[in-house]
């Protein structure tokens, strides 16, 4: 997670508890509180020293150490504490089991405070142990447990917690590791520990990892082995990495396992960062010689599995989002578009395959990031995707029509991104898009949209040149194709096109579609003409309400619009209010449940109207400005989120935003069809009224639904920089070039 991010939460947690006392950012990594109510953002779990304060610690005395009489650091003073407090626990552990018979002896679980006694220890003894030669320190400090404890009890310790303790799983396994190089003690062991008889001993160092990943595997201890690997590496660097357990590890993360697949992803993630970073530290080895970099490889079947484990996140069950956000581990979203990018790496997108109706791999991995940021509204992450996916047929046309529908179809609804709209459609087959039932009519709207008469008239004349016949009732006469050219006629006034597209449609669907209703009312709401708006208001009160429903937000907005924009007022007009009633009083008698989409697009409404059309109240703290509009459209958006009350027990009164007497008690419906446009509404303004608090909060509720740090810094880059807009892209590195050169640095210095 962005630092700037988590530095705004501290900010903002301590100004309403601490009368805005101010601390330095390294104050929220340690601060327990802090932490705990940041869980929904920050990707890190961190255990409070604190805790280990009120155990009994122990003594050295028992074991014949060298005590150093020098003084300590205090990381020295902690290592040395969390030793002793696990040697009095492993200690006692063997005495009372000691003192009750084999037979009937209860084997006690390790409560929480001595899991979090041993993780304690591991973090201390990784800073402390940075040499890799390990074993000559003489200091209790940079000794670890298994060469302190005596070897009876470790081994008995370990043999009673084994089955049931993780930690204890891992404690060995890290204790093997660590001492490596130190044969006879780990064999020592080895032979000693039942769990592990009739292993071979290892006769080298790499050996003893082999042990330790083998034995974790058959634990079903997965996403352990990768800690395994990266300790092993971290503490004896120079060497190169071994391929085949990197490969064998990947194979056991790649099954799919639901309780666990989240945290295998991660530990994926781990991997492959650990791989990529690891011969830049380490470019020789101990003789000085170069060595030879290894990528991360992944078979097929690999990168199948793994997307599919990413993929199912999006169908996490509310238990399992809520479980994972209260041990604060990162959000679901974020992880799938991560490890999604990740795969998407390892690959170079240009076609293999002769035949282009095979979906390689790669293609298909594109495909499904595609798929899932149309879904959520992430413009700039369908745009980055596409780029880094377009070339690799030598064709446009040979890709999955479904998938350029919805590249052209995002792309339309923002008019930054009408250019790439144009490239696309220059480079697709006429044959190909005008005998498509998603393309054409997506074609169409574009045009219409961009005002083009021109090459509205080229794409008609392809239209009758190259459509087959057999395709004309289900491409032009459907109904998708019949609004499309019902709009495109109106917005061109061809009334004698009209007539006839309104004649089919009686033709074919026995009278007007509500695609067709919907067409004519948003034709008339766009003249900004009062006799219009009340043309297509008394109409859509006319017909029936299954029919209308979908036109009161057009309705709503245009409304917004002329009572803002076209008379410049500052409040609504009562007769706009009465309007806007009427419908939603309507609408909630046909939908009381609230089902229909129309009340997602009230939600958005109301927060433009508050945002961007409502005069800003500036209150001065800082020497910064600030908008209290802003704070209470972002009140109203958390209340609304954490909303547990069933939409179908809202009174009238809350039915209605715009008529709402308190507004910080307004709950609106948000979903994922228009979080994202909300949260974009209340960035932008606050980037106008320069509020920083505000938009680093949308920009981590924006993380949280699965953008990624390069999707935020693409958004507001191409919303405010036209060099990136009017830029050509052939595949995401000249996208990454051009974020470098020409993105918003006081943006970019936010999203860090």
């Amino acid at each position: 997670m962005p630092s700037n991010i988590i530095r705004y939460y501290y900010r903002k947690l301590r100004f309403l508890s601490c009368n805005n006392i101010q601390f330095s950012s390294r104050t929220v990594y340690n601060h327990k509180p802090v932490i705990n109510r940041l869980s929904l953002v920050i990707a890190k779990s961190y255990y409070s020293k604190d805790l280990l304060k009120s155990t009994n610690t122990g003594s050295l005395s028992d074991i014949s150490t060298n005590k150093s009489t020098t003084s300590k650091s205090p990381q020295s003073k902690n290592n040395e504490k969390c030793i002793e407090n696990l040697i009095n626990t492993i200690t006692t552990n063997f005495s009372n089991s000691s003192s009750c018979s084999n037979s009937n002896s209860t084997k006690q679980k390790l409560s929480k405070l001595e899991k979090f006694q041993f993780r304690d220890y591991w973090n201390n003894f990784d800073k402390s142990r940075s040499s890799p030669n390990i074993s000559n320190s003489s200091t209790t400090n940079n000794k670890s447990l298994l060469e302190i404890v005596p070897l009876d009890k470790f081994t008995h310790f370990t043999e009673n917690n084994y089955k049931h303790s993780r930690t204890i799983r891992a404690t060995y396994r890290r204790e093997l590791i660590i001492n490596s190089k130190n044969l006879t003690l780990v064999n020592n062991f080895i032979s000693n520990f039942k769990q592990l008889n009739g292993v071979q001993l290892p006769q080298t160092q790499l050996d003893v990892l082999h042990l330790c990943i083998n034995d974790a595997i058959k634990t079903l201890d997965t996403f352990m082995t990768v800690d395994l690997y990266i300790l092993y590496y971290t503490l004896y660097p120079n060497q190169q990495l071994d391929t085949e357990y990197s490969s064998k590890i990947l194979t056991c993360l790649s099954v799919l396992n639901p309780d666990s697949d989240f945290h295998e992803l991660i530990k994926f993630r781990a991997l492959k960062k650990f791989f990529e970073t690891y011969y830049d530290n380490n470019p020789k080895d101990e003789q000085n010689n170069p060595i030879e970099k290894l990528p991360l490889y992944l078979s097929n079947k690999q990168v199948s599995q793994l997307c599919t484990k990413a993929l199912s996140l999006d169908n996490m069950t509310i238990r399992q989002y809520t479980q994972l956000h209260k041990n604060n581990h990162l959000p679901s979203k974020p992880l799938m578009k991560a490890v999604l990018n990740d795969l998407m790496d390892t690959f170079t997108y240009k076609q293999t395959s002769v035949n282009s109706l095979i979906r390689s791999k790669e293609i298909v991995l594109a495909y499904n990031a595609i798929q899932k940021d149309y879904t959520t509204g992430n413009v700039a992450g369908v745009f980055y995707n596409w780029t880094r996916c377009k070339e690799y047929y030598n064709y446009l046309s040979n890709h999955d029509p479904r998938i350029l529908y919805k590249v052209i179809r995002i792309f339309t609804h923002y008019r930054h991104y009408h250019d790439f709209v144009t490239e696309i459609i220059k480079e697709l087959s006429p044959k190909m898009y005008c005998n498509n039932a998603l393309l054409l009519p997506a074609i169409i709207n574009f045009y219409t949209q961009k005002n083009n008469i021109k090459e509205v008239e080229i794409l008609m004349h392809d239209v009758n040149h190259y459509i087959l016949p057999e395709n004309i009732n289900h491409v032009v006469y459907s109904k998708t194709g019949l609004d499309a050219m019902l709009k495109m006629r109106l917005h061109f006034k061809d009334s004698s096109g009209v007539d006839s597209i309104l004649r089919k449609t009686k033709e074919l669907y026995g009278g007007y579609t509500k695609e067709s209703y919907r067409a004519i009312i948003q034709y008339m709401m766009k003249s900004n003409s009062e006799v219009e708006f009340k043309k297509a208001i008394d109409l859509s009160l006319s017909i029936p309400v299954d029919f209308a429903i979908n036109s009161f937000p057009i309705i709503i907005s245009q409304l917004l619009d002329y009572n803002f924009k076209m008379k410049k007022v500052e409040y609504l007009h009562d007769d706009v209010l009465e309007i806007i009633d009427n419908m939603l009083h309507k609408a909630h008698s046909y939908d009381p449940k609230y089902f229909s989409s129309i009340w997602n697009i009230i939600a958005a409404l109301y927060i433009k109207k508050l945002v961007v059309f409502d005069k800003p109240i500036y209150m001065s703290r800082s020497g910064s400005r600030n908008s209290v509009n802003l704070e209470l459209a972002k009140t109203i958006y958390i209340n609304s989120v954490n909303n547990k009350i069933p939409w179908s027990s809202i009174n009238s009164l809350e039915r209605n935003p715009f008529l709402a007497p308190e507004p910080q008690n307004i709950r609106l419906k948000i979903s994922k069809s228009n979080s994202v446009v909300i949260l974009r509404t209340i960035a932008g303004g606050a980037l106008k009224y320069y509020n920083n608090d505000i938009f680093q909060w949308c920009c981590a509720e924006l993380y949280r639904l699965g953008f990624s740090v390069k999707d935020l810094q693409l958004t507001w880059s191409m919303h405010l920089k036209h060099q990136l807009r009017r830029s050509t892209y052939q595949d995401k590195n000249s996208v990454d070039s051009a974020l470098t050169s020409h993105s918003v640095k006081h943006i970019n210095k936010k999203l860090k």
